[in-house]
C-alpha cells in the first residue's frame, strides 16, 4: 500500500497478455526478450526528440515504444508512453521532460519483471 492508501497500479497484467498471444507462453517470453533487447532503441528517439524540442519525432517515437509495451498489458507504462505521445501530437513540450521522467520511472518498474519472466 502506499502512503496514500491505495495500491500502486500492476506493472503489467500477465495474464491478459498471455490471451494477447493465444496462451502461449514461449512467445511471451520471447516478445519479452525482444523488447528488453530493443527497449534501449526504443527510448532513445524519445530522449533525443524531447531535447530537441522535436514534438513530430515525440509523437513517432512514442506510439512505437507504446505500441511494444502493450503487448504486455503493461498499463502504467503504455500510459506514460501515451502522455509523450499525446504532447508531441499537441506539440506541447513543456511537460515533456517530466513525462519523459514518468516513463523512464515505469520502465524500471516493467522491465525487471520482464527478465524474470524471461528467465522462468
Amino acid at each position: 500500500m502506499s502512503e496514500e492508501g491505495t495500491t500502486p497500479p500492476s506493472v503489467a497484467d500477465w495474464g491478459q497478455a498471455l490471451d494477447q498471444l493465444g496462451g502461449d507462453e514461449e512467445t511471451l517470453r520471447e516478445v519479452a526478450q525482444l523488447l528488453l533487447d530493443t527497449c534501449p532503441a526504443l527510448v532513445a528517439p524519445i530522449r533525443a526528440a524531447v531535447q530537441a524540442g522535436d514534438a513530430a519525432a515525440l509523437k513517432v517515437a512514442a506510439h512505437t515504444l507504446k505500441g511494444s509495451l502493450a503487448v504486455f498489458a503493461a498499463a502504467p507504462a503504455v500510459a506514460a508512453a501515451l502522455a509523450l505521445e499525446t504532447l508531441g501530437r499537441q506539440a506541447d513540450l513543456a511537460p515533456a521532460g517530466a513525462a519523459l521522467t514518468r516513463l523512464e520511472s515505469e520502465l524500471e518498474r516493467l522491465l525487471p519483471q520482464l527478465r524474470a519472466w524471461v528467465a522462468a
